[in-house]
């Protein structure tokens, strides 16, 4: 399925928002109308080589190379092939993974995507397959006075005491909320998060 195809079957999304990792793997982009879907897989979305070539604090890499050799060209954001992804919090967006590529068509130089992939062959030729298993970790806290404190029970609206490594009550106390989280990992994944497990570990609070 083409990305118009999929527009074309969801009228209810009016926006694309664009998504590339750069050199850090820190997603970049921009918005679009949904309409332009058969632009974009021809390669009409660009930005700045700069752009993509910035430190996690959003600061400009010194001497970076390509960006000093091109003169910060613009590169083309193409689609990476993979359907695009419903926003949670909007209705009428939906996320599309792209891949940056010079005008000439070759894989820009500091795409981790494009790193990663051309390591994934050299696995390939070896007969190798890498196998990665991802942990979703967060933590929660009450930030209202200005400090890190233990949170609001939304059960009970009462702040948690102390440290309570991997209690089953507070599990309870959360349970409406990981399971919103579990059903969001699940619609912005194509396999089930029936095998995902959760715990607690309160310093203010730990989940994982």
């Amino acid at each position: 399925m083409t990305l118009a195809d999929w527009v074309e079957q969801n009228p209810q999304i009016e926006n694309l928002i664009l998504c590339a990792p750069d050199v850090n793997g820190i997603m970049r982009g921009k918005a679009v109308p949904a309409a332009q879907a058969v632009k974009l897989e021809e390669g009409s979305a660009r930005m700045a080589l700069s752009t993509a070539t910035v430190d996690i604090w959003d600061d400009e890499i010194p001497d970076c190379s390509q960006v000093q050799e091109t003169g910060d060209c613009d590169v083309v954001m193409r689609p990476t092939g993979r359907l695009p992804m419903p926003s949670v919090l909007n209705s009428h967006n939906a996320f599309v993974a792209m891949d940056f590529w010079m005008e000439d068509g070759s894989p820009m130089q500091t795409s981790c995507r494009h790193a990663l992939i051309a390591l994934l062959e050299r696995f390939k030729a070896r007969g190798w397959r890498p196998v990665v298993a991802l942990e979703f970790e967060f933590y929660l806290y009450d930030g209202r006075d200005g400090r890190l404190s233990h949170p609001l029970s939304p059960r009970t609206g009462q702040q948690l005491k102390g440290r309570e490594t991997a209690q089953v009550n507070d599990l309870e106390h959360f349970a409406d909320w990981l399971a919103d989280i579990r059903a969001n990992c699940t619609a912005a994944t194509t396999r089930p998060a029936g095998s995902s497990t959760a715990s607690l570990v309160r310093t203010p609070t730990h989940i994982w």
